[in-house]
Formats: structure tokens, C-alpha cells, sequence
């Protein structure tokens, strides 16, 4: 099964461009589905490399911010190309917020939580103990402003006939460099699990 989800099928949509949720497909969590517990930070690197050229394409396009926004979202790419310290026994971009990988997985090293900052970058985690994490989908697989996947893949996705998906949820993803981040690395992070399931 070759299963990888793109940056276009998971937009970042919203007035503040801070709204998103990636899928979760249903193999990465089932209770047989051992997983590598670093792999979240394995990946961290390389999207940190694609984030910036990612927030400089979108800054160069048209984006209808304010100035004042726009000389704040500019300030994210004053390090070119970001470097990665270690700090606290944590990776951490050397940038403005100096985020870091804080990552959390389960007992099957399924990362539950992907953390850049608790304040001021974001948090996304998946407890279905505390609700969420999960959407509707259509599985007819039509466009629309939060996935814009085929229908073969939100069937693959879907965990019944209603087409409801597992989600990573949202916690305090304040503002655009800080969703594109966590959008990435999480692309980046269920791309990366599935392919270590198929090898």
C-alpha cells in the first residue's frame, strides 16, 4: 500500500490561515502497528528546510496581509536557511521562537503529540479520550476547503461508511509560520510511519 498525503491536499485555510487538520490513517493506529517512537524527530530537519522556503513562496505570492503582519511573518525567515541547535537534549530551530521538537508518542511509538512551543508556535495531538480528532469526509472525494483528496484516498482514510477520519487536533496554533510548521511535520511525520509500515 502506497499511502502519502501532499501539501495540496491539506490546506491551510481561514481568515487567520491558522485552520487545517491532517489525517491519520486508520493502520498507523492500530494496537499491532509498531512504530519507530524518534521518527517525528527524525523528520523535524528536513521540514524545517521546507517550511522556510515554503513561508518565503507564500510571502513572495499574494497573501492579502496587513504590513504589520507581513513584517512579522518576515521575520521568521531573518535565519537563512535555519539552523538546528541542540538545546535541552531537544532539536530547536534557531529563528525568532526557537521551536523545538517536543514530540510524544504512545506505547506503540505513534506520535501522539507534535509540539513546536506551547505559546506562540502550537501544539498538535491526537487523545481520543479528551473527543475531537475526528472529521467528516466526503467520500466521494470533491474539493472543499479542508481536503482536496481523491475519492480513493478518503475511502482508505475513512474509519466507517459516514467517512468520519481520524485528525491531528489543534492547540494554541496562533498565527500562519507557526500552522505551516505543524502542517508540515505532521505531512511529514504520517508519510514518513507509513512508509516504514510497507517496508
Amino acid at each position: 500500500m502506497d499511502f502519502q498525503l501532499t501539501k495540496e491536499e491539506i490546506p491551510i485555510w481561514g481568515a487567520d490561515r491558522t485552520g487545517f487538520y491532517v489525517p491519520i490513517h486508520p493502520i498507523l493506529l492500530d494496537k499491532n502497528t509498531q512504530l519507530n517512537p524518534r521518527l517525528a524527530n527524525e523528520v523535524f530537519p528536513q521540514v524545517a528546510q521546507e517550511w522556510h522556503e515554503d513561508l518565503k513562496s507564500f510571502l513572495n505570492g499574494d497573501h492579502n496581509l496587513d504590513r504589520e503582519t507581513e513584517d512579522f511573518y518576515r521575520r521568521f525567515l531573518k535565519n537563512k536557511p535555519p539552523r538546528i541547535v541542540r538545546k535541552f537534549g531537544e532539536q530547536t530551530l534557531d529563528s525568532v521562537m526557537g521551536w523545538r521538537d517536543d514530540v510524544t508518542t504512545d506505547e506503540r511509538g505513534f506520535a501522539t503529540g507534535l509540539s513546536i512551543s506551547r505559546n506562540g508556535g502550537g501544539t498538535l495531538f491526537y487523545n481520543p479520550s479528551m473527543g475531537g480528532n475526528e472529521y467528516s469526509i466526503q467520500l466521494d472525494g470533491k474539493p472543499n476547503k479542508i481536503f482536496n483528496i481523491s475519492a480513493g484516498k478518503a475511502r482508505q482514510l475513512a474509519i466507517d461508511n459516514m467517512g468520519r477520519i481520524k485528525v491531528y487536533d489543534q492547540h494554541n496554533i496562533d498565527y500562519f509560520p507557526g500552522a505551516l510548521f505543524l502542517r508540515n511535520w505532521a505531512l511529514a511525520y504520517v508519510n514518513a510511519a507509513m512508509k516504514s509500515i510497507e517496508q
